[in-house]
């Protein structure tokens, strides 16, 4: 079959090649399956407030809210009742992976955290994120985290103070991630002149329920809490402050994925701010999340 050294060196040639290029195929075609799985069979993600073993740690500490985990849960499976080929699951943060749809932290200002100064659980995050993931903060911008191995405390991401408030610019949401968010105003003699929970009067625009659907169904007061602000480097605004003052739903494009921030103070499960939020993302997930291609960015999901 081969009767020329010139025969051979082809044949060489050809092996190097798959050798080379065959480790890449396999792994863009490994990327195309899980981001067309993402889309077909939505995979939700629930953080349930550990690490990795809820029988060896302490749960991980609500902030600025009541509505726990389980309460996401129960309401996002009733909320999805009719959709098929879709899962919900309670998760630890070491279950994060790219096959997640979308994952939520329902922990608000709060995570948990498998090393507090070094922060791999943050970074484990926004790596998620860069691979394609949607994973929504609702109500906080994380000033806090949580060694759920170690006692039962919150420490601050934040190690610089002014005024003993906490800046902006020094928490992990504005320096990776671009973002500028309302929080509590104070003077120079440190009192305070902003306090939120803060109400204000919300609507949306046409683009807006493009992408998160119709959101406002009783009334268009909220209680605002770390809403995005306009002087976030880019952001998709899917529900407004009047005037645009602020978003308090906002998607965050990073690479290939978003951060999704619910900017609303969600006291309970029958408030309407929880409401609101479950509705925008059930409506996300209904929509296999193709609708953020309708926003005023040149972002997709799939990339």
């Amino acid at each position: 079959m081969f009767n020329t050294l010139s025969d051979y060196l082809v044949l060489l040639g050809i092996v190097l090649l798959l050798y080379l290029v065959g480790p890449l195929f396999v792994d863009n075609f490994k990327k195309i399956l899980i981001r067309t799985s993402r889309i077909c069979c939505p995979k939700i993600g629930i953080l349930n407030g550990y690490i990795s073993d809820p029988k060896k740690e302490y749960c991980c500490r609500m902030a600025s809210t009541n509505v726990t985990s389980y309460m996401w849960y129960y309401e996002l499976r009733k909320a999805l009742c009719k959709m098929v080929m879709k899962r919900i699951n309670l998760i630890t943060v070491s279950e994060i992976d790219d096959t997640f749809s979308m994952i939520i932290n329902p922990f608000t200002d709060n995570f948990p955290e498998e090393d507090t100064e070094f922060h791999p659980t943050f970074y484990k995050i926004r790596q998620y994120i860069e691979n394609g993931g949607i994973f929504v903060n609702p109500g906080g911008a994380f000033f806090w985290n949580q060694n759920t191995l170690k006692p039962d405390i919150m420490e601050e991401t934040i190690l610089r103070r002014n005024n003993n408030a906490q800046l902006m610019s020094d928490t992990p949401l504005f320096l990776k991630f671009g973002v500028s968010y309302s929080m509590e105003i104070r003077d120079r003699n440190g009192v305070e002149t902003y306090k939120e929970p803060f109400q204000i009067k919300i609507f949306q625009e046409d683009n807006d329920k493009l992408i998160a659907g119709e959101l406002l169904v009783n009334n268009n007061l909220v209680k605002k809490f770390r809403a995005v602000q306009p002087g976030t480097k880019d952001y998709i605004p899917l529900l407004r402050e009047e005037g645009n003052k602020s978003f308090p739903i906002a998607a965050i494009p990073y690479r290939h994925g978003f951060l999704l921030l619910i900017g609303l103070f969600m006291e309970s499960e029958s408030s309407e701010e929880f409401k609101i939020a479950i509705r925008a993302v059930k409506n996300m997930i209904e929509n296999r999340f193709k609708r953020l291609d309708s926003a005023p960015f040149i972002y997709k999901i799939l990339r």
